[in-house]
């Protein structure tokens, strides 16, 4: 079946559709950024805040081994690979943003479109499979970098 120029009804509400679509998916993205500059950027002053609190109850020594630095640089890394799946992810949007634009466009100048290159371009068979388990790696990695942060305070970080 194709969508002619004639199906103008059917037209309109695609193009409501895609464009409520882009408008979800580009406040999904600004709000995921928001979370995350949050911990990157509070996130450490709650650490120095931690230490302060601890030096102020007891004498307080800093001694960093090679096992805290292993694990500060394994946080670092942990870090970088959220960062990394975070920009995948916002690529991915961009492009389906743009996938959709482009057929928003095409159904504005009212061009002949196949209704199933329209579903193909709706629906994305792989998606929920990779959100998933990109969604797993970012929980693991930040509950992982939570708990060695803990123990590096805890253990290696602060003692008297």
């Amino acid at each position: 079946m194709e969508l002619t120029p004639d199906s103008l009804p059917l037209r309109a509400e695609l193009i409501k559709h895609l464009s409520k679509e882009i408008e979800v998916l580009s406040t999904n993205m600004i709000t995921t950024r928001l979370r995350a500059a949050f911990t990157v950027w509070v996130g450490p002053y709650i650490l120095l805040g931690a230490l302060v609190l601890k030096q102020q109850l007891s004498a307080v020594v800093m001694r960093l081994d090679p096992l805290g630095v292993s694990l500060l640089a394994l946080v670092f890394g942990l870090y970088l690979s959220l960062a990394y799946i975070a920009g995948r992810m916002e690529r991915y949007g961009a492009l389906k943003c743009n996938e959709w634009r482009d057929l928003i466009t095409r159904l504005g100048l009212k061009q002949n479109l196949d209704l199933d290159e329209v579903k193909e371009l709706l629906l994305d068979n792989y998606l929920h499979r990779r959100i998933r388990i990109a969604y797993v790696f970012v929980w693991v990695a930040m509950f992982t970098s939570f708990v060695i942060i803990l123990y590096i305070l805890v253990h290696l970080g602060v003692g008297g």
